[in-house]
């Protein structure tokens, strides 16, 4: 019944209906169920609910003090509210309990670690994880990130290299994405802007809704006008049979000098898809600072 209940408060998220979603999740994490406690994190975290998240979560630990994951979620809370040093007490609960997942507990750690700006500590933690490790991808992004941060950019793409080639990765996809675009930052840093875009244009299908990814490709392209303007369009296109066949439509809102550019910014970002149109489009005001391309997507709508 849980089971059931959790799966309901997921695809309540999914489908936008963020409230009763969380409402779900409350009352199932009230009754001891972890995975209801990280979904509560998931929607209070985006909407920036740091303090009841930390509330909440250190309600659930008080509750369940035997459970590893509801000390890793109050230490998530807490390194998301800057208490670095409450979060790595909370991560040193997490590991004394019987069902801890030491893999996953290394990178909560070493996140933790990053935002507080202790790059040294936080590669050490990520250095415990074994080659086999099903959270390869997770410590590789992060170890990137630590590298993008401190300026030791090809370092962090030679380290990266060397840990993921030949392995089978098996990371969610919206992971693999972040690990997409913390190279694309690498690869931006050391002019190897081709291989950027790249990265950006397979960070945006792995993860529709990833603004880094479309961000990395923007300062990939590098391009800029004094006539840019800012357009939000309704595209529609068909999808090959391979794709899945059918007609969709997407809303768009991009940077570029007229529509047709705008358009043409959009179709690397719709693999699979071909005959775009435009079917509605509003001109808004003039960018020239800013550079053209994507700066949001929305996910696609079948059509009849």
């Amino acid at each position: 019944m849980t089971d059931a209940l959790l799966l309901e408060a997921t695809q309540l998220l999914q489908s936008g209906d963020a409230d009763e979603a969380l409402t779900l999740a409350l009352r199932l994490s009230e009754g001891g169920e972890p995975e209801a406690l990280a979904l509560v994190a998931q929607i209070l975290g985006e909407r920036g609910e740091r303090a009841r998240l930390v509330e909440v979560a250190t309600s659930f630990s008080s509750a369940n003090p035997e459970l590893s994951r509801g000390w890793e979620l109050l230490g998530d809370a807490l390194s998301l509210s800057g208490e670095k040093a409450s979060a790595l007490q909370a991560y040193a609960q997490a590991a004394t309990c019987c069902d801890a997942d030491a893999g996953r507990l290394a990178c909560s750690k070493a996140s933790a670690l990053l935002q507080a700006g202790a790059h040294a500590d936080a590669r050490a933690a990520l250095d415990a994880l074994p080659e086999d490790s099903p959270y390869l991808v997770r410590a590789a992004m992060l170890r990137l990130q630590s590298h993008n941060a401190t300026g030791e950019h090809q370092a962090g793409l030679d380290f990266v290299a060397e840990a993921l080639t030949g392995k089978a990765l098996t990371a969610p996809p919206a992971e693999l994405a972040w690990l997409m675009v913390e190279e694309g930052h690498a690869r931006l840093a050391t002019n190897q802007n081709q291989q950027a875009a790249l990265c950006g244009v397979r960070a945006a299908a792995l993860d529709r809704g990833n603004e880094g990814a479309l961000y990395v490709l923007r300062e990939a392209l590098g391009m800029r006008s004094p006539d840019a303007h800012r357009y939000r369009l309704q595209l529609a296109a068909d999808l090959v049979p391979e794709a899945g066949g059918g007609r969709f439509t997407a809303a768009y809102e991009v940077v570029a000098d007229e529509p047709s550019e705008a358009l043409a910014l959009c179709q690397p970002l719709e693999p699979g898809a071909t005959d775009f149109t435009i079917t509605a489009f509003d001109k808004g005001e003039p960018t020239p600072e800013l550079p053209k391309g994507v700066y949001s997507r929305s996910a696609r709508e079948t059509l009849s």
